[in-house]
């Protein structure tokens, strides 16, 4: 009988866990609009756990494609004699760190939307899933500006 009374302390224990486990939170999530079928989103993930939480990938039901991407610079070369050259190099996936932040931002890490289904609009909302290790997922709501 003691077992039965337990039962619901050990399952409220559990879902604290679940929800320890799931504490990924996103902050000031946003979309560049641009007059181009390819556009950028920008956000920082934070997470307060003890473990780093791991994103394979992101998608988007306004793009016909998202991928991470960070932007590089790269040394002069010889066809390139006026300088460094600035490039995008796709990502195959991106690590929150332990207690720690990951930002995409301009100039750094972004996820890129490719092949814009629609002209979006300045304030509307894009979700952005993102696909953790472990078969879970985040939905995350970006605001669309013209910045």
């Amino acid at each position: 009988m003691k077992v039965l009374r337990l039962l619901p302390h050990t399952l409220f224990l559990l879902g604290l866990l679940v929800l320890a486990q799931n504490s990924l939170t996103a902050q000031n999530a946003w979309v560049r609009l641009l007059p181009t079928p390819n556009l950028a989103a920008y956000l920082t993930f934070s997470n307060p756990t003890d473990k780093p939480v791991r994103l394979l990938g992101v998608s988007t039901p306004v793009a016909l494609k998202a991928e991470f991407h960070e932007t590089k610079t790269l040394p002069a070369s010889d066809h390139n004699a006026h300088g460094q050259t600035t490039t995008m190099v796709p990502l195959k996936d991106v690590v929150v760190p332990a207690k720690g932040k990951l930002e995409f931002k301009p100039g750094g890490k972004h996820i890129m939307l490719l092949g814009v289904k629609r002209t979006l609009k300045e304030g509307e909302k894009v979700p952005l899933v993102f696909r953790l290790e472990g078969g879970k997922s985040i939905t995350v709501q970006a605001v669309v500006k013209a910045q």
